[in-house]
């Protein structure tokens, strides 16, 4: 069976296996190869359904259309009414159909292209990963999968929302007040607050004599490019730096409400965990995914599983 459909990818993959993956993780690429094929035939044969469908919808309409030609033509038979009605309640029921089948969600598989990226692009050597697959007595199969995959999905939010938490007030202020003195002490106040040429000489009028010269950036718009004023900012935190820092502290204080600051410690830990359970909630997924399979069930696999999980392998320590 080869590995990819492409003759040079299936050599570079046979190669990766048998240098640097267990001979558990080519079983499970190859039962992967065999689910997509299986998925993709599954898709074939819903879009046949839907098309043949459609076309008999068609032809009811066109059954309609010649049953009233003829009404008008011949004047109303009580047969002919009937067939018509008949006709008109099929086309409805079809058509309500195909309704359906287009506004139903489709579950998308992961493409066994996925692991054959993953496979190649990988580093180091792995090992396999044997756990055994434990049901709550009393649960099928597929509520496991629906169970463990809403496990998943809440590790996810677990993981997107202490990447978004904001950092403990008091080092938010931290960073504020840092990057206005660094603003400060970046400001050249021998250029930036320069006195206007002198008369005497060629550089000036005597009417330009007295006045400061500020810093500015020179303002360019073209094609709706970004004018930046970086002297102007510096001058203004070296004026103003201590009213800026109590000002934006106070704005930042008031964002603060009804939030869960996390340091930066606090977040690499809690992720940590929370990948730590997902991960191990993908692996006991795939074990279900399989059991699955082989009781004869068509089961997608979801196209950002982990492939660690999918293979059931990993990195050797």
């Amino acid at each position: 069976m080869l590995l990819h459909d492409d003759s040079e990818m299936h050599d570079r993959l046979t190669v990766a296996f048998k240098k640097r993956f267990p001979s558990q993780a080519l079983d499970k690429y190859r039962r992967s190869m065999k689910a997509s094929a299986r998925h993709e035939a599954q898709q074939a044969v819903d879009r046949d359904q839907t098309r043949r469908i459609v076309e008999s919808a068609r032809a009811d309409a066109e059954l309609i259309a010649a049953l009233e030609r003829d009404e008008r033509h011949y004047g109303p038979a009580p047969e002919r009414t009937a067939r018509m009605e008949r006709a008109r309640r099929s086309r409805t029921e079809k058509l309500r159909e195909v309704a359906l089948r287009r506004n139903a969600s489709v579950e998308s598989n992961q493409p066994y292209e996925t692991l054959a990226e993953f496979v190649l692009d990988s580093t180091g050597d792995y090992d396999a990963v044997d756990m055994e697959l434990k049901i709550p007595k009393g649960q099928s199969l597929p509520d496991a999968l629906l169970s463990v995959r809403e496990e998943i999905a809440q590790c996810e939010r677990d993981i997107r929302n202490a990447r978004a938490a904001p950092l403990p007030l008091a080092d938010a202020t931290k960073r504020i007040a840092e990057d206005v003195r660094r603003k400060a002490r970046g400001l050249n106040v021998s250029r930036t607050a320069r006195i206007s040429p002198d008369v005497i000489g060629i550089r000036g009028l005597a009417s330009a004599q007295g006045h400061v010269e500020f810093p500015s950036t020179s303002v360019v718009h073209d094609g709706g490019g970004r004018t930046e004023v970086s002297a102007g900012v510096e001058l203004m935190c070296w004026l103003f730096g201590d009213q800026i820092i109590k000002k934006a502290a106070t704005e930042l204080e008031a964002t603060y409400k009804d939030k869960k600051p996390l340091s930066l410690a606090e977040r690499s830990r809690v992720i940590a965990e929370a990948e730590s359970h997902q991960l191990a909630a993908e692996r006991r997924e795939e074990k279900i995914v399989s059991a699955l399979e082989d009781a004869g069930h068509l089961v997608y696999r979801r196209p950002l599983a982990n492939p660690l999980a999918v293979l059931e392998i990993a990195r050797r320590a």
